[in-house]
């Protein structure tokens, strides 16, 4: 059956007849020649408010139009499709549009096509034209009166009640202020978020589908995990569906819906109260156009002010047309979710969905890489299987550092490492300087290495606390009060369970890890003078039991290196500890999942459910400590220049054991390799640099590349698959960087590399190709 007319959606065509009916019957005077305008802008304070009635029309079949005689706005036309019947509001909306049009227009024309009112802007009543229509109306615009403020402030309120199109440019106007206020470049580590850097994150689907259905979202995560990025980006999306109306404000600490005031006072230019907010956000109905978002960042109280204040705003939410996402540390959730007591959820609890927030996902990672390209800046091969990188903020400080640097001509571009070693502790200095932060931290790292050498832990509390930061309840006895407050406030002392026992979960661990590094190198330049097998000894003790051990190990190595101690002993101590690799034994502190494939097979698919063999090793740790020291810490001896580092370098890199910690992601657990005959394993050389020994040579031969040519007359003697191996990684890795180095070793891998390779009794037979470094 056929639609009847009566339901039948208006199209523009209808809009022209009625816009020219309506003006026939306001002004009936043929002589007069009045034009319209469907597309027409004003301003509210600061915000730029455009209207579209011929859209309007099309969809609600109602109209707002401007009418202009001799080229000056004369009418603002409220212009409803026949059949739908005028009201008040209407007069109240086109009053309210025409206080504010520059110049204002004095009158107001509401019509359905059946019937037209007039009515003075002025003063709000109605107006009857007089006979000699023509003059009048000249008389009329040349006379426009200014409204009063409180006119134009009662204009304003009712257009922000009424019409999201007003309060939604209003709101967008906020927000894009309040982002462009927090932005800075990308080297700016003070400024949350980086023009022109934006990782696009999963969570920020989820929280879109949870606004879907829910007024009031928690979105949470550890300090520095990205969740003010992650609304930043809900804020992009927003703009592209027009159905969100994000607002964007910080905790600021004096109420939400005074912060909803006070946001709303700075652009629209006129006073608003608490109490003016809640009026507002309660005119706002459930079936608009539109659905505004309260996006609340960086949630930090735990006050029980505080949140009473979220239940108010949460309880309005409920009943009328918007939601509230709220962004907090991971650790203060519970204090929002549960009763005082612990026993129910509170009443935020029974209505809130939550979203995490963590470190990248395999899917965003390669986001990440496509925007940091955006900035010309590529990432070595071998990133993808580094935990560094998945922190956000850090990518962004890599990303930046990398832009920044000078490179010589021979570069095709800035390219950021693959692994980040000592590095990591350097961008955790470099960002964070504030003297409070360190000096709590600087106490919860003294209490947490302590605690770690002290306390007696179950084997899998022990496994646990080897890749996150635990800390026993006794041990948070030895914190001062103002201490405990302060990390708990910041989200670095979260309270957790771990088989019956009452613990700590200490985030934001990149500023404890620095600062263990400090306290480290003090005790381990005493141990030095003790000697170096002592030194050593406890070094690596403390570093096996703490998680990026290595990294912390490392860093308080260089330290004490550049207090003046000689770094001969050290370094030959930890180069007598030799790795061991077989089956696992109680002294088995790592394993990792090995996933056999030929080393030119980098881009083969794996499947999750897959089984692969354990990989053991032991006492993997000296020289992946060594390593690290070693990229950061070139050894260049009086009279024999890098030599001894190009032995040290060597002796590792025929380590039949990959060096290589397993991380807490499952790229950096899994190792891509290929199987030798004597039944040990081989990094794979197409999937990049993984191992810190392999990083290590690649950083030596940048440094000095005359050391290749060194390195390579060598190689040949020491009959190693392992050598081999790892340098032919390295080659690959230096071809992809290009310039004349890239074309050296290109020669040499194809000239004195491949022929080694291939006739190695130990190698597999194999097919043996140079990578296509284009890719």
């Amino acid at each position: 059956m056929a639609k009847s007319e009566s339901v039948r959606r208006p199209t523009e065509a209808d809009l022209e007849a009625a816009v020219h009916a309506a003006i026939t019957r306001a002004f009936p005077s043929a002589s007069i020649e009045i034009r319209h305008q469907i597309l027409f802008k004003f301003h509210i304070g600061r915000a730029p408010v455009e209207l579209d009635g011929g859209r309007s029309w099309v969809k609600e079949g109602r109209a707002d139009i401007v009418l202009f005689y001799k080229d000056r706005p004369l009418a603002v036309v409220e212009l409803k499709r026949n059949g739908l019947s005028l009201t008040d509001a209407d007069r109240l909306q086109g009053v309210s549009y025409a206080r504010l049009l520059d110049p204002m227009a004095p009158l107001v024309v509401v019509s359905n096509g059946t019937d037209t009112n007039l009515y003075s802007t002025y003063t709000g009543t109605e107006w009857l034209p007089s006979s000699e229509e023509g003059n009048h109306l000249d008389d009329l615009i040349n006379s426009t009166c200014t409204v009063a403020n409180d006119d134009i402030r009662k204009a304003v309120q009712t257009l922000l009640g009424t019409d999201c199109r007003v309060w939604s440019a209003a709101v967008n106007a906020i927000t894009a202020e309040k982002i462009e206020g927090l932005s800075g470049e990308l080297a700016e580590h003070d400024s949350p978020f980086a023009h022109d850097f934006l990782i696009p994150r999963g969570a920020t689907r989820e929280l879109l589908k949870e606004l879907e259905s829910s007024c009031f979202v928690i979105l949470e995560g550890e300090p520095l995990a990205g969740k003010s990025n992650v609304l930043r980006e809900l804020v992009e999306l927003c703009k592209q569906n027009n159905t969100l109306v994000p607002l964007y404000l910080e905790d600021g600490g004096l109420g939400y819906l005074q912060c909803v005031a006070d946001a709303l006072q700075r652009t629209v230019k006129w006073p608003f109260n608490a109490e003016d907010a809640r009026y507002w956000l309660q005119s706002l109905k459930r079936d608009q156009e539109m659905k505004l978002v309260i996006l609340i960042d960086d949630y930090r109280s735990t006050s029980e002010t505080s949140q009473r204040e979220l239940e108010d705003l949460v309880g309005i939410a409920k009943n009328y047309g918007f939601a509230i996402v709220v962004a907090m540390d991971d650790g203060l959730t519970d204090s929002v979710i549960n009763s005082r007591k612990g026993r129910s959820l509170s009443s935020l609890g029974r209505v809130a969905k939550r979203v995490a927030v963590g470190l990248l996902q395999d899917d965003e990672f390669e986001n990440a890489v496509s925007v940091a390209r955006c900035h010309g800046v590529r990432l070595m091969n071998g990133s993808f299987r580094s935990d560094d990188y998945r922190r956000p903020w850090i990518f962004r400080s890599v990303i930046s550092k990398t832009k920044r640097a000078t490179y010589g001509a021979e570069s095709q571009g800035g390219e950021a490492p693959s692994l980040l070693g000592v590095d990591f502790i350097s961008y955790i200095r470099e960002c964070y300087i504030d003297f409070n932060l360190k000096h709590y931290f600087h106490e919860l790292a003294m209490v947490t290495l302590d605690d770690y050498l002290c306390a007696y832990r179950s084997d899998n509390m022990e496994i646990e606390a080897a890749t996150t930061f635990l800390l026993r309840i006794d041990a948070m006895k030895r914190l001062s009060e103002e201490s405990k407050e302060y990390l708990v406030e910041c989200g670095a002392l979260k309270p957790r369970v771990f088989e019956e026992e009452p613990i700590y979960r200490i985030g934001f661990c990149e500023m404890l890890v620095s600062e263990l590094a400090s306290i480290i190198a003090e005790r381990l330049k005493n141990l030095v003078k003790v000697g170096p097998e002592a030194a050593v000894e406890w070094l690596m003790g403390v570093a096996e039991i703490l998680p990026m051990g290595e990294i912390i190990a490392a860093r308080a190595i260089v330290t004490t290196l550049q207090s003046g101690v000689d770094s001969t002993p050290l370094y030959r101590e930890l180069l007598a500890q030799k790795p061991i690799h077989g089956a696992s034994s109680p002294r088995t502190r790592f394993a990792i999942k090995t996933v056999d494939l030929p080393p030119d097979e980098a881009g083969t698919s794996v499947e999750s459910n897959d089984v692969y063999p354990a990989y053991y090793s032991d006492n993997i740790l000296p020289w992946i400590t060594l390593s690290h020291v070693l990229a950061a810490h070139p050894l260049k001896m009086k009279g024999a220049g890098f030599f001894f580092q190009l032995f040290i370098l060597m002796e590792m890199a025929k380590s039949e054991v990959t060096l290589r910690r397993p991380g807490a992601t499952a790229a950096s657990y899994e190792l891509f390799s290929q199987e030798m005959n004597d039944g040990t394993f081989v990094p794979g050389w197409s999937v990049g640099i993984i191992e810190p020994v392999t990083y290590a040579i690649f950083k030596t031969f940048r440094m000095q590349p005359s050391l290749g040519e060194v390195w390579m007359t060598m190689i040949g003697a020491m009959e190693s698959a392992h050598l081999l191996a790892r340098t032919y990684t390295v080659l690959i890795e230096l071809m992809r960087h290009g310039g004349p180095q890239g074309e050296w070793a290109g020669f040499t891998s194809m000239d004195v590399l491949l022929p080694l390779l291939m006739k190695h009794p130990n190698i597999p037979p194999m097919t043996f190709t140079t990578i296509d470094v284009l890719e």
